[in-house]
């Protein structure tokens, strides 16, 4: 069976598709914060997550996004409209596949990177020859062309604390159960923090010494940037981003299953690359957190260090 961890370890060198081909002009990149791990031989790999699109421009599309949302635009502040207008331009953006980039890694030459996938993502593991200090972010450029696209990926070390984090209603008010309010509050409103939160996480990262924070969310890779600025501004302790990815097709849609799916995998793969590292799965009780942290902590007993519960 063909896994996400032998796609990532596999796919660094593999030869390009063969309709491959640059970025266009249209074309943007998304890049995620990620993590460097140890393989079992000692040598270091980063990990490289990437989403290529073109984001919906036609102004009337986004209106007919809005109507099927059942949401009227009109009803929205100016302010609230602009949000709507930016963030409905990419969730209606157009993936794009068979994408050339590579990955250049301070005092390395670029990397060939696999061509982007059906859903525009781009994910890889590629050798870096010396760990930093734990807790150091070593920095990583997508190239393509003249264009770069700079993130970054921690060096958390052997062992420590990793504090797994959800976003929705945990750490951000979404209100997920309640369907308008969670709209409004994913495509229109400004994103506030649940009160308490970002302090609570700030007395973690600082009183633990070797924690790392790791952002395991549902939410759509779609919204990476304004969660960036969410985090940035609130000042959540820096870590590596895992979302999903989502398009408004309605098979996806009515996936109610896919969100926890997709953290029980990003977990899973957190554990493995860490062996020597112990976790604390922090969610909330809106959606699946407290069978999916409940079904991981029976499986690695050994491993999971707590799991907290937001009640909403």
């Amino acid at each position: 069976m063909i896994t996400r961890r032998t796609v990532l370890q596999g796919c660094l060198l593999a030869p390009a598709l063969a309709h491959a081909r640059p970025l266009r002009a249209g074309d943007e990149v998304t890049v995620l914060p990620t993590l460097a791990h140890r393989l079992p031989d000692g040598a270091l790999q980063v990990r490289i997550e990437a989403w290529v699109f073109e984001r919906e421009r036609n102004p009337t599309r986004t209106r007919l996004l809005a109507r099927a949302l059942g949401l009227d635009l009109d009803d929205l502040n100016a302010a609230d409209r602009q949000r709507f207008r930016q963030r409905a331009a990419l969730f209606g953006a157009d993936a794009k596949d068979g994408r050339e980039l590579a990955v250049q890694l301070p005092g390395r030459s670029a990397l060939a990177l696999p061509a982007s996938d059906e859903q525009g993502r781009v994910r890889a593991a590629v050798p870096h020859a010396q760990a930093p200090r734990p807790g150091q972010w070593i920095e990583w450029t997508v190239v393509s062309g003249a264009r770069r696209f700079t993130s970054r990926a921690q060096w958390i070390g052997d062992e420590g604390i990793s504090v797994v984090c959800d976003i929705d209603d945990t750490i951000k008010h979404t209100q997920v159960r309640q369907r308008r309010e969670m709209l409004l509050n994913t495509f229109a409103r400004e994103f506030t923090a649940v009160p308490g939160m970002a302090a609570w996480a700030q007395r973690m990262a600082s009183t633990e010494p070797g924690i790392a924070f790791h952002y395991v969310s549902g939410s759509p890779l779609q919204l990476m940037l304004p969660l960036g600025v969410f985090l940035r501004s609130n000042r959540f302790p820096d870590g590596s981003v895992h979302l999903r990815s989502f398009s408004l097709h309605p098979s996806a849609l009515l996936d109610e299953d896919a969100a926890s799916r997709h953290k029980q995998a990003e977990i899973t793969q957190l554990l493995t690359d860490h062996p020597r590292r112990r976790f604390v799965l922090v969610g909330d009780s809106g959606e699946r957190d407290p069978e999916v942290y409940g079904a991981l902590a029976r499986e690695h007993a050994s491993r999971i260090a707590a799991v907290l519960i937001r009640d909403v």
